[in-house]
């Protein structure tokens, strides 16, 4: 038997749940703002991507930038198997070993929270061992895959430290025990120098009195062309002489291939899962 109405009702009962559930998520994702919003350091970086974000998408360079790189991509398994073949079955046993335990971190979350991608890892843990770099930074550290692949890289090697620089999510709740949440243990330790104010404070602690030289840079934080111009202003003078410069995501602007056509740098494209990103090698692997 069905009550009077209550075809009539279920909808509206319905709508009126969504309603609420609708402004418990924009309610908390404010709260979550303004609470990250309290450090003025992290206040100024949010209100300059905002800045960014706005003037630049009146330029839009995707359609020159992405055709660019793909004109120009190279396959990077081929690369890394001709520069050592027995270095790349390494990469390619222990970054799937990686990728397994990020899969099923980011299933246990199943769509509450986007933990981030993190780029080639691949490459960056290849160069690592190739290299054995004393000095490493990395921009955008998300759940810590890239961060996981050049940690393992260095506690293989013996020797090395990373410093990674990052910006919490604003929107989430208590979003710093997220970032590099994958990243084990024992690969954190006195190897691991994380800061997580936004690159640009970061970069300046990070910075001030080095004394050496950073041999592997990974840029995988604001994709703003103009941001990717102040970080290589601001990080060319910390290079090593044999130093690898990787850039995520090339095919958002013209930043990457402006700066090495201008200044005649040998360089390689490397597709990776639809995007793209540059490597500088200032010196022969």
């Amino acid at each position: 038997m069905t009550y009077f109405g209550t075809k009539e009702l279920r909808p509206r009962q319905n709508d009126f749940y969504l309603y609420i559930y609708v402004m418990r998520f924009l309610l908390n994702k404010i709260i979550n703002v303004l609470k990250f919003s309290k450090s003025r350091y992290r206040r100024k970086e949010l209100i300059k991507k905002l800045y960014l974000k706005f003037t630049e998408s009146f330029s839009n360079e995707q359609v020159q930038a992405k055709f660019w790189a793909m004109e120009n991509s190279v396959a990077l398994e081929d690369f890394l198997t001709q520069v050592d073949n027995e270095l790349f079955f390494e990469t390619k046993m222990v970054c799937n070993d990686i990728r397994t335990k990020y899969s099923s971190l980011s299933s246990s979350f199943a769509g509450s929270l986007d933990l981030g991608g993190g780029g080639a890892i691949d490459l960056l843990y290849f160069l690592c061992r190739r290299l054995r770099p004393l000095s490493v930074l990395e921009t955008g550290v998300a759940a810590g895959l890239s961060s996981y692949a050049i940690l393992s890289a260095l506690n293989k090697n013996g020797v090395g430290s990373l410093d990674s620089s990052d910006l919490p999510y604003p929107r989430i709740k208590n979003p710093e025990k997220y970032i590099g949440i994958l990243v084990p243990d024992y690969l954190k330790g006195t190897h691991w120098n994380l800061k997580t104010n936004g690159d640009t404070k970061n970069l300046n602690e990070f910075l001030s009195g080095k004394k050496d030289f950073y041999q592997i840079i990974h840029y995988d934080s604001d994709k703003r062309k103009k941001s990717k111009k102040l970080f290589i202003e601001k990080i060319t003078p910390y290079l090593s002489p044999k130093a690898v410069f990787i850039m995520d995501d090339i095919q958002d602007n013209l930043a990457f291939k402006e700066y090495v056509l201008k200044n005649k740098l040998n360089y390689r494209i490397f597709q990776y899962e639809n995007k793209f990103l540059g490597a500088i090698f200032y010196s022969d692997l």
